[in-house]
């Protein structure tokens, strides 16, 4: 990243660029820091602490190195698009569900939280944070609706022996067609759901978001805890996170000629 105009912050500026090399380098000394930013020692030192202070960095404490607990995640315009989308449509959604609503953007890899809304006078579960990226290893709603719809070649798909998902808090490894066959329903009915809550109790309803052309854009994610396995209650969640996803989605070209 770089500055644009006069620094009125350099303090912060150095923090941010500390934080953006810990995390594309991976676990540095002190000494290695202040080599590769040519910056004073002390200076490095100081601005580590307050990053530390701040959870953004840890230190460990048998090697003394420090690693990146945080991550800075840049947004494409996509993600921007998306965001100014779905903004209404996601605290809708937590207010009528009374669960975390969650937006992840795809930007041909892979996905991102870029926006959520938690439920209001609730306590919240779900541990995710504006730049969490899945594990693309934990066949859960979001990973299995992102083989579905954006990474279609098998290449992209993790190792058949390396796929696993929660069950009973436990994680328990997916044979490769049991997740083609998951992946196959949820191409057919543009809905995933988790098939068991996760360690934290937490079960995402998820609805794809889709542009004018056709291709992924995101997803929309409804982060329940405690919902229920089946019934009413459980369609009546599907129904509303459907719904939402599918006004989201940019109309087609044709459709817009139309209503023009």
């Amino acid at each position: 990243m770089e500055l644009r105009g006069p620094d009125p912050s350099p303090a912060l500026t150095r923090g941010l660029a500390l934080l953006q090399r810990l995390s594309q380098d991976g676990p540095s000394s002190l000494e290695q820091l202040a080599r590769r930013t040519a910056w004073p020692k002390t200076s490095v030192l100081r601005l580590l602490t307050s990053l530390e202070g701040f959870g953004a960095v840890t230190r460990d404490p048998d090697d003394l190195r420090y690693r990146a607990a945080l991550r800075l995640v840049p947004f494409a315009p996509v993600a921007d698009d998306l965001l100014g989308r779905a903004a209404a449509a996601m605290k809708a959604l937590g207010r009528a569900t009374g669960h975390t609503a969650e937006v992840l953007a795809f930007d041909g890899r892979e996905l991102s939280l870029v926006d959520r809304c938690e439920p209001e006078q609730r306590e919240v579960y779900v541990r995710a944070r504006i730049g969490w990226r899945p594990d693309m290893k934990e066949a859960f709603a979001l990973t299995v609706a992102l083989l579905a719809f954006g990474l279609r070649n098998e290449k992209a798909w993790p190792k058949p022996a390396a796929a696993w998902y929660w069950k009973n808090g436990h994680r328990t490894p997916i044979t490769r067609a049991a997740l083609k066959k998951w992946i196959a329903r949820v191409r057919g009915e543009h809905f995933a759901v988790c098939l068991h809550p996760n360690a934290n109790g937490v079960r995402r309803y998820i609805a794809p978001v889709f542009s004018a052309q056709g291709a992924l854009w995101g997803v929309l994610s409804l982060a329940a805890v405690n919902a229920p396995e089946k019934g009413a209650a459980h369609q009546d969640l599907i129904r509303k996170v459907k719904e939402a996803a599918r006004a989201l989605s940019a109309p087609a070209p044709a459709a817009r000629s139309l209503a023009s």
